[in-house]
């Protein structure tokens, strides 16, 4: 089996791969990145406009980016379809992306969405990065619970977040593949809520398609 792991930012995201890189044992990967060899102008042009949804990451230098999803779905389109030999492809990232990939595309938003229904929580919290993604996350999750709320926090920047309103939550989902166990224990001092990151999510499918491929 190898496996394409596309983060939408700059490549090597090792921050995401050292937590990752244990369930990738046996396996040949290779990591790719949507804004590998842009240019600073490149990587400008791909800021969301007007009412745009937008994605948040992380460029090589650590330097966090705003991007829009419009603009980069061409961009995983081509990286996607200009792939030789790799059996399937995980996109690291909690968002969504309107493509037509040759090869199988993971979507790690549709695993912690497929536990959140398996759980069935009353009350979920949300975590995104950035304040402009809060009515998006409404969309995205409000179905899956009676109760919602979503706050934002970057895992890209170095500021204490205050989640108290989290306090009562049963479920919180951390949407970000940025999110670490580090910022996962700092979410747990505001919540005695199962905590749910996409990270581990990857990690669990990894597992099993290990077993069965």
């Amino acid at each position: 089996m190898r496996i394409a792991l596309i983060t939408i930012g700059q490549s090597p995201r090792e921050d995401v791969m050292g937590e990752l890189r244990r369930y990738l044992e046996g396996v040949e990967y290779l990591e790719l990145g949507l804004l590998d060899g842009l240019s600073e102008e490149e990587i400008s042009s791909l800021k969301a406009e007007g009412s745009e949804i937008e994605y948040v990451t992380r460029l090589r230098s650590g330097e966090e980016v705003r991007v829009s999803r419009r603009k980069l779905e061409p961009l995983l389109e081509r990286k996607l379809n200009s792939l030789r030999g790799v059996d399937l492809a995980i996109i690291l990232c909690t968002g969504e992306f309107e493509v037509s990939p040759k090869i199988p595309l993971i979507y790690p938003w549709e695993i912690m969405a497929s536990i959140v229904e398996s759980l069935n929580p009353r009350k979920l919290g949300v975590i995104v990065p950035l304040q402009s993604q809060i009515g998006y996350a409404h969309r995205r999750w409000g179905s899956l619970c009676e109760d919602l709320k979503v706050c934002s926090w970057s895992p890209y920047r170095d500021r204490e977040p205050d989640l108290r309103e989290l306090a009562d939550r049963q479920l919180v989902i951390m949407d970000c593949i940025g999110y670490s166990i580090e910022h996962e224990k700092l979410v747990s001092r505001f919540t005695s809520a199962l905590i749910l990151r996409a990270r581990p999510a990857i990690g669990a499918l990894l597992r099993v398609l290990r077993r069965i491929w």
